[in-house]
This record gives C-alpha cells, structure tokens and sequence, in this order.
C-alpha cells in the first residue's frame, strides 16, 4: 500500500496556493515600499537605502526558499513560468498607485 499523499487532492493545492500567494502579497508590500521610498527621498538618502534594500533582497530571497522548500516538483513547474509573470503584472499595476501618492 502506498501512503504518499494524493497532490491532486483540493486541500493539498490549497496549502500551495496560501504559499504563492503569500509569497506574492509580500513581493507587493516590499516593493511597493521601495518604490515609495524612492519617490520620497530626502537630502540623506544613502544609509536608508542601504537598509531597505538589504531588507528587500531579505524578504524576497526568503520567500523564494520558502517556496522552493514547502512546494513539491510539481507545483514548482506550474508555478515557475507564472510567478514571474505575476510579479512583473504587480510592479506595472503599481505605477498608478505610485502617481496618486507621489
């Protein structure tokens, strides 16, 4: 008998889903604050950037581990291709946003 778990299963694929799109909430809320910083700057700007930037490439790396680690091979080759495409469409669809607060 075998006692691996059936990936087809709605419960499983909902757990990968709450990932990805955690992974991608997180992805918005950081960059979202990058950019904003970017736009507000002020005359002493060096060492904040620094931070947040490190901060940035922080939430990000860690994440993608996290996806990499919880997500089987499978969800991993559905999400590869899309994940990008989703992040790119996150970072165009902040450009209005981003004109209404600057």
């Amino acid at each position: 008998m075998d006692d691996s778990k059936d990936l087809s299963s709605p419960t499983s694929w909902k757990h990968y889903l709450a990932i990805t799109g955690k992974f991608l909430a997180l992805f918005y809320l950081s960059t979202f604050s990058v950019a904003l910083f970017i736009l507000h700057r002020g005359k002493h700007w060096i060492i904040p950037a620094i931070i947040i930037g490190a901060l940035y490439l922080f939430i990000t790396i860690a994440m993608l581990y996290r996806l990499i680690k919880k997500l089987p091979m499978a969800a991993i080759m559905l999400a590869a291709p899309t994940i990008p495409l989703i992040m790119l469409i996150i970072i165009a669809s902040m450009i209005p946003l981003l004109q209404l607060v600057g």
